[in-house]
C-alpha cells in the first residue's frame, strides 16, 4: 500500500539492526556512567558539605605542594599512632586508638573485608580524613603541624583503585602530564623501581 519495495524495506531495517548493535556496547556503557553518578552522587555531597564544614570552621592550607617546597625526610618509617575514626553521620568506629607502623622501604598490602576500613587507613595517611584522634609521624615529625603538610605531601605518590590509563606508552602513562622533552628517565626507571615494575617492564617487547 506504501508503494515502498519490501526488498529496500529490507535493505532500511537490516541497516538500522546494524547500527543498534554498534551503538549498544555505547549505550550500555552511557548507562553504566549515569548509574555510577547516582550511586557516588550522595558520598560525593557529604565529602564536600563535611570539607566545606572545616574550611568554614578552621584556618586551613588549601593549596598543593609546588617545586619550592622541601620535601620532608623520613629515614626510618611512618607512623599513625592512637587513630580513631568514625565515618560522618555514623557512631561505629573504623579504627579505635589504633597505632600502624611502616619501615620506610616496605611494600605494605593492606588485606581485610570490605567495610573494613582498608581505603580509609589510607585516606587518613594521606590526610585526605581527619581522625578525631591521633597523629600521623614520619620519624618522630607530626605532618600536620603547621609548615610540615605541603613537605609530607612531597613524598606521596597516589592511585586510587578506579585508575585511568592512556592509550599510550607505559612511558607517557607513569609520567603522565610531563611534557615529552622533560620526561626524566632516571627518575622514570627509579618509580618503576619503587612500584616494583622495573623488572616486569623490561621482560616486555620494548622494555
Amino acid at each position: 500500500a506504501t508503494g515502498v519495495p519490501t526488498e529496500n524495506m529490507l535493505t532500511v531495517f537490516g541497516t538500522l539492526a546494524a547500527a543498534a548493535l554498534v551503538l549498544l556496547p555505547c549505550v550500555n556503557r552511557i548507562n553504566n556512567q549515569i548509574n555510577s553518578i547516582a550511586y557516588f552522587e550522595p558520598f560525593f555531597m557529604g565529602v564536600s558539605d563535611n570539607l566545606q564544614d572545616e574550611i568554614n570552621g578552621q584556618n586551613i592550607d588549601m593549596s598543593f605542594a609546588t617545586d619550592e617546597d622541601e620535601k620532608l625526610d623520613v629515614k626510618e618509617s611512618i607512623e599513625m599512632k592512637d587513630i580513631t575514626y568514625a565515618y560522618p553521620n555514623t557512631e561505629r568506629l573504623i579504627f579505635d586508638h589504633a597505632d600502624l607502623k611502616i619501615p620506610v622501604g616496605a611494600s605494605v598490602g593492606i588485606v581485610g573485608t570490605s567495610g573494613a576500613g582498608k581505603s580509609t587507613v589510607v585516606d587518613i595517611l594521606l590526610g585526605l580524613l581527619e581522625p578525631s584522634t591521633g597523629h600521623i609521624y614520619a620519624d618522630s615529625v607530626d605532618v600536620k603541624e603547621p609548615g610540615n603538610y605541603r613537605k609530607w605531601l612531597k613524598n606521596i605518590g597516589y592511585i586510587p583503585q578506579m585508575i585511568f590509563m592512556l592509550d599510550d606508552t607505559i612511558r607517557k602513562n607513569v609520567a603522565f602530564g610531563v611534557p615529552e622533552d622533560k620526561i626524566d628517565e632516571d627518575r622514570l626507571w627509579e618509580v618503576l623501581k619503587e612500584a616494583q615494575l622495573d623488572e616486569f617492564i623490561k621482560t616486555l617487547p620494548e622494555g
